[in-house]
């Protein structure tokens, strides 16, 4: 499944020091209240399906296990996780939907 993630294309960012300094701060977290906060503030961003998705891609079910699971197809699948992952990135690297910073 990991392979899934790495084959998607990359998010466009206005400038990767936004990116650098979203990765960096989760290298170690040092404070675990925050880092607690910030998932939840990621969850709070999916959908209901996208957050279904997301937990079964980390129970480690493939995308036909999901599918089938789901009751949904395999391509549906792939655009929810598509989809999270532009969320997720989003709300870490703290730029919105129209290329804003929103840190």
């Amino acid at each position: 499944m990991a392979d899934y993630w790495r084959a998607l294309p990359p998010v466009e960012l206005a400038d990767d020091s936004a990116a650098a300094e979203a990765v960096s701060h989760f290298e170690a977290p040092s404070d675990a209240l925050e880092a607690r906060q910030t998932a939840r503030e990621v969850l709070a961003r999916l959908t209901p399906r996208e957050n279904e998705v997301v937990a079964r891609v980390a129970a480690g079910q493939s995308i036909a296990e999901i599918a089938r699971a789901m009751g949904i197809a395999a391509p549906t699948v792939r655009s929810l996780l598509r989809h999270a992952r532009h969320r997720i990135l989003t709300v870490l690297v703290g730029v919105d939907e129209s290329g804003t910073n929103t840190k």
